[in-house]
Order: structure tokens, then C-alpha cells, then sequence
């Protein structure tokens, strides 16, 4: 048996298409992104070639996506069955300001807002309309360089705190020491030795109030 590609050619027995296809399929869209909606159908058709044809009854896509600025959606068994053959979906009627899509259907947020946006299956007419809200970077995790620290009277000492993830729309940290008369820290962690003992230094973030911490004891000066 021969395959038909979308230009009508006939140059490939099944299986021959199918191992041809299967070697390039991760670089397709990479080798030729213009034609990648033709390169698509060729690896979906053939590669699929001596499977039985499963068609798309549906489609289930969720109301509402929630997204953050530079997270990725990855669209994965919306075609109902999960086994149909195509589970492509084609998504229209957004706003390119708060969303894109690419080749392969991923939607990424990129600023903050709301768009509604539709998905058609490709090879049925089926569709719905669902809502991306695209908010702000949250910060989800803080951690301070040092979890205990013994400094002589006097010294100094910068304490460095990290935010994951990195690019969060609102990295502000609020700093604060139990003890202030022991040891002090201002508006960046810088940390300063006032008197013998231990305090802790706890570090909280405007966004979420997400906290880490450290002991710091205070020596004598040899």
C-alpha cells in the first residue's frame, strides 16, 4: 500500500514513511516552521498510517485556565476519547496582548489580564469557548543564605535572599530582627553586631508574607 501526502506524492510504503517521520518528528517544526501545519498532518497520518483511525467526539476543555505571566499551558487529552486519533485543537479569537499561542498549541501568558480564547478540534467541528486569566508572577518560596551564623562584636554581615521564582512581579522583603539590641539588620539584610547574644533574623516577603530565617549569636571580641 501506498500513502498519499497532503501534495498528492506517493513516494513511501508505510512503514518506510513511518521510520522517516519518526527520525525527524522532534525537529520538524525546527527544520521547516513555515510549512509546520503540513509537516504536522504528514508525521500525524503517517505515523499513524497502520493504526486504526479513532475520530474525535468531542471536545473538553476547562472553563477557566488560570495563568501566571511566562507560565506555559500544555494542552493534553482535551479531544474526547482520549484515544482519538488527532488530539490537535486549533485555538482562535484571543487577545495576542495577553496570550500566544504557538505551533503546537502551548499557551503562555504574557501580561496580566483576561481573554476569552476558542478551541476547535482539526479534523471535527467541534469547539468551545473558555476563559485565560493571566495574573501577576506570586512569589512561592524564599531562602536565606545562611541558617545560623556566629559574627564577633561589632562585625558586619550581608545575608542574601533568594525568590523563587526569580522574575516575581513583586520581590519587596521586609526585614526584622528578635532582638535588636543584640543584633540589627536594615532594609537589605545587612546585619550588625551590637552586643553579645542571639537573635534571629527572619526575612518575609510583601507577596504572600512567605518567611525564612536564621540564628545569629554574637561573640566576644578576641
Amino acid at each position: 500500500a501506498l500513502i498519499l501526502s497532503k501534495y498528492g506524492h506517493s513516494s513511501y510504503t508505510p512503514d518506510s514513511l513511518r521510520v522517516r517521520l519518526e527520525a525527524t518528528a522532534t525537529s520538524l517544526y525546527d527544520l521547516e516552521p513555515d510549512n509546520a501545519q503540513y509537516m504536522g498532518w504528514g508525521l500525524l497520518n503517517a505515523a499513524n498510517a497502520l493504526q486504526p483511525f479513532v475520530g474525535a467526539t468531542g471536545i473538553s476543555i476547562p472553563d477557566v485556565i488560570e495563568l501566571e505571566i511566562g507560565q506555559v499551558y500544555i494542552p493534553d487529552n482535551l479531544i474526547i476519547p482520549s484515544n482519538a486519533t488527532d488530539q490537535r485543537i486549533k485555538w482562535s479569537n484571543y487577545n495576542a496582548n495577553i496570550i500566544s499561542v504557538d505551533l503546537r498549541g502551548r499557551i503562555m501568558g504574557i501580561s496580566t489580564g483576561e481573554t476569552q480564547i476558542t478551541g476547535t478540534s482539526y479534523n471535527d467541528d467541534y469547539s468551545k469557548t473558555c476563559t485565560i486569566r493571566v495574573n501577576t508572577t506570586a512569589v512561592r518560596e524564599l531562602h536565606l543564605s545562611i541558617e545560623q551564623l556566629s559574627i564577633a562584636l561589632g562585625n558586619t554581615y550581608q545575608i542574601e535572599a533568594t525568590l523563587i521564582p526569580s522574575n516575581a512581579a513583586n520581590p519587596t522583603i521586609r526585614w526584622s530582627s528578635s532582638n535588636g539590641n543584640i543584633v540589627s539588620v536594615n532594609s537589605r539584610g545587612l546585619i550588625t553586631a551590637i552586643a553579645e547574644g542571639t537573635a534571629t533574623i527572619t526575612a518575609a516577603t510583601v507577596d504572600g508574607n512567605i518567611t525564612d530565617h536564621c540564628t545569629i549569636t554574637v561573640t566576644p571580641i578576641v
